[in-house]
């Protein structure tokens, strides 16, 4: 319900803003993370602004001891089942979304533990995706984990689009099976996460 502008980065624009959201990415980030909050925050004082995402999960009372803002741990969880507006990103060639959230495993590496803890299935990804568009990217954590992985294969028959699991595929869950159905699909590229 709300009218939205998409930036990347620092931006002035002559419209007032009721809400601004700054979504992270990772900690090598940091730097520009913290000048993009304090950009806007300089330029539109009226303006709530929000922060979340991946380095803001991990690095929470960093990035209020140097903005003051608290920010957002974990999924936003109240926009989980929204579409994507690919009206924001015209020159995108792909669609994005995941069929899972979190991941099962907690390697004490990773930070999905952090910012996704609950493992949990997205019944309708396939609502994410626009038929107009030649390519679907996944962004899941461990897509060989999910319990709908045989649904899924089944879905993607039917678009019959190429796509990639970007994060990569648990090698230690890959089998005969598994290699059998994906060789049905159109995945390209095919990426496996050796992690251990």
């Amino acid at each position: 319900g709300d009218k939205v502008d998409f930036v990347k980065g620092s931006s002035l624009s002559k419209k007032k803003y009721s809400i601004i959201y700054i979504t992270t990415l990772f900690t090598y980030y940091a730097n520009e993370v913290i000048e993009t909050i304090n950009f806007y925050q300089s330029y539109y004082p009226s303006a709530k602004i929000k922060v979340g995402g991946i380095f803001a999960s991990l690095m929470p009372d960093y990035i209020k001891s140097k903005t003051g803002i608290t920010p957002h741990i974990g999924l936003l969880n109240s926009v989980e089942n929204c579409v994507p507006d690919y009206s924001l990103f015209p020159h995108l060639n792909y669609s994005l979304t995941f069929t899972t959230r979190g991941c099962p495993r907690k390697c004490q590496y990773c930070a999905v533990r952090t910012h996704e803890p609950k493992f949990f299935t997205r019944n309708t990804w396939e609502k994410d995706i626009d038929i107009k568009k030649s390519k679907i990217i996944f962004w899941d954590n461990n897509w060989f984990f999910s319990p709908n992985f045989l649904k899924d294969v089944e879905k993607l028959k039917k678009l019959n689009k190429s796509f990639d699991f970007n994060q990569g595929l648990d090698a230690r869950l890959f089998n005969a099976e598994k290699a059998r159905l994906l060789s049905e699909l159109r995945i390209k590229p095919l990426r496996f996460s050796f992690d251990s």
